[in-house]
């Protein structure tokens, strides 16, 4: 990769170009010999360190990464889950005197091992893959019906302010809610919107909200999928 690169314009001058070094040297454009026409940018920086990718394992709760996420304030939002995490947070910002959206994020811990890869060696800032990961096993029907494993179905929903009053919130079965993001804006502090969080904490089934073609979105919280009983048989003599 290319560390601090940083560019200029090459001083007209009647330097020659052969004894420029390919290592510390990228051409903009193509050379059309060594003489002193046609000479073109050219960018200068360090020399190049072209590094290998780096793998790391990381075992649970060791790999803790956030991902920008759109505004959780402003509609009910189904956030994206990846294998070997689970979402533990959310949070949100505006700014200004007419309530500018100012970013949103969702933090997420890995649970279980998982592998990954950076270009640096020191930082890893893409969802790893998990080593031992029992998934559930999704199924769609044609109505677009859809299960969703433990941790799977991710879901937001704008609220009131929570920090003018106590406040009690629904409790949805099968779902835990895991946090509230909250934002102001403007010299005197004026609520710019909030959110909570759940997650589903059982496999859980949910009826699409929108899509079609295997593409749908999952706005509204599922019924929790009672577990298989085992009948155990007595054997009388």
């Amino acid at each position: 990769m290319i560390k601090n690169l940083k560019i200029y314009n090459k001083p007209k001058n009647k330097m020659k170009l052969c004894a420029l070094s390919l290592a510390s040297v990228l051409l903009v454009g193509g050379l059309s010999g060594c003489g002193n026409d046609n000479i073109p940018n050219v960018v200068y920086g360090e020399d190049f360190k072209i590094e290998s990718v780096v793998s790391q394992t990381f075992e649970p709760g060791e790999h803790i990464i956030s991902i920008p996420i759109n505004d959780p304030t402003d509609n009910v939002m189904q956030h994206t889950f990846y294998p070997g995490y689970k979402c533990v947070g959310m949070g949100t910002s505006s700014y200004g005197d007419f309530e500018f959206f100012a970013g949103a994020c969702l933090l997420y811990v890995n649970d279980t091992e998982v592998v990954c890869n950076s270009l640096d060696g020191k930082t890893f800032t893409s969802f790893g893959t998990p080593v031992n990961y029992e998934k559930y096993e999704n199924t769609i029907a044609k109505n677009g019906e859809r299960t969703f494993g433990i941790g799977e179905h991710i879901i937001s929903i704008p609220i009131p302010d929570p920090t003018d009053d106590i406040v009690q919130y629904q409790a949805f079965e099968g779902y835990e809610a895991i946090d509230i993001a909250t934002a102001a804006y403007g010299d005197f502090d004026f609520f710019a919107g909030a959110a909570i969080l759940y997650v589903n904490t059982v496999p859980v089934k949910c009826t699409p909200t929108h899509g079609s073609n295997g593409n749908y979105l999952y706005l509204t919280f599922g019924t929790p999928i009672e577990p298989e009983k085992t009948l155990n048989k007595t054997l009388e003599n």
